[in-house]
């Protein structure tokens, strides 16, 4: 732990400020001084200080995601037994989505470290919703009037898995 410790806190400390020795009659001491404060907060492994307030926002968005997906999930579970008429298809249908929208939702959590965060995280957050969002609704109502938007999704996810190549 100590030399995990030293790695991620210590040596950049070191790198970044200097150390200079003061004498005085009596004793010499020796003062080590940060020169540039604000660089801790733009290294990454030392938190998420330095993330923009757009990063931030798919950091939330992914927590609320996730727990929306945990919630659709135990509501599946409860809905679809109970529900006597409910077909196999409509079941497997719902939990693909569901498991489409946690998988998602954990790729939110690494869209602050691309490059290009806001695109990655439309890109992401709007497949969720068009994806998984219509096969919910077909799956909990019959209804496949919304099913014309899921492939307009599934090429939101695509595209966002892609984009963090660039």
């Amino acid at each position: 732990m100590t030399d995990i410790l030293n790695t991620i806190v210590v040596n950049p400390i070191k790198k970044i400020g200097s150390v200079f020795t003061r004498s005085s009659s009596s004793k010499t001491e020796t003062v080590e001084k940060v020169i540039i404060k604000h660089e801790y907060e733009k290294m990454p492994v030392l938190g998420f200080k330095s993330l923009a307030k757009s990063s931030r926002i798919f950091l939330r968005l992914a927590a609320l995601s996730g727990a929306a997906a945990v919630v659709a999930s135990a509501y599946g579970s409860h809905v679809f037994n109970k529900r006597q008429e409910t077909t196999k298809d409509m079941r497997e249908l719902y939990f693909t989505a569901q498991y489409y929208h946690l998988v998602h939702s954990v790729a939110l959590l690494g869209v602050p470290f691309v490059s290009r965060p806001k695109i990655t995280g439309v890109l992401l957050s709007s497949g969720i919703v068009l994806f998984c969002g219509t096969m919910y609704y077909h799956a909990l109502t019959k209804d496949n009037r919304l099913r014309f938007l899921t492939p307009y999704g599934g090429f939101c996810l695509i595209a966002g898995w892609l984009s963090i190549l660039f």
